[in-house]
């Protein structure tokens, strides 16, 4: 783990992370929307959907596989149920506090070819920008800093 030696350095370091990072994600959610009608939220929900055993997870599930907080959950899932790409249906055994989403046809083909669009973006925006090194070195940087609070670094 990096021990703070210079605070404004470290400073300087997460800020252009952080506009780095904001940068490409706006980017990101351009591309996905003009070609495919999705944000990155979004698809990041659909495949995770499509991921999943029989395309159906429990909301809790969906909110850790796709990343996205419960509370944004909630309204992505009402959008992607409106526009055909899921569904959502109540647990069929006692315990009704777990709802499902389950992915339909329509949501497959999208997150399919969302899946392309996105698998392109990432090669022309990101990887292509750096060197194989630089990208190996991304890769291990991001792992570090996916999850910082179940690590135990905050």
């Amino acid at each position: 783990m990096h021990t703070l030696h210079d605070p404004a350095a470290d400073e300087l370091t997460g800020d252009t992370f952080i506009r780095a990072a904001r940068a490409v994600l706006v980017d990101a959610n351009k591309v996905l929307r003009e070609r495919t009608g999705l944000a990155v939220n979004p698809f990041m929900v659909l495949r995770a959907l499509s991921e999943a055993p029989h395309g159906r997870m429990t909301m809790n599930s969906l909110a850790k596989e796709s990343e996205t907080p419960r509370s944004r959950l909630a309204h992505t899932v009402a959008k992607l149920r409106g526009s055909g790409h899921l569904t959502t249906e109540e647990n069929d055994g006692h315990d009704r506090r777990f709802r499902y989403a389950v992915i339909t046809e329509k949501g497959r083909a999208t997150v399919t070819e969302a899946s392309a669009v996105y698998a392109e973006f990432l090669r022309t925006h990101v990887t292509a920008c750096l060197s194989p090194a630089e990208v190996d070195l991304l890769r291990l940087v991001s792992r570090g800093l996916k999850s910082p609070t179940s690590s135990g670094r905050t």
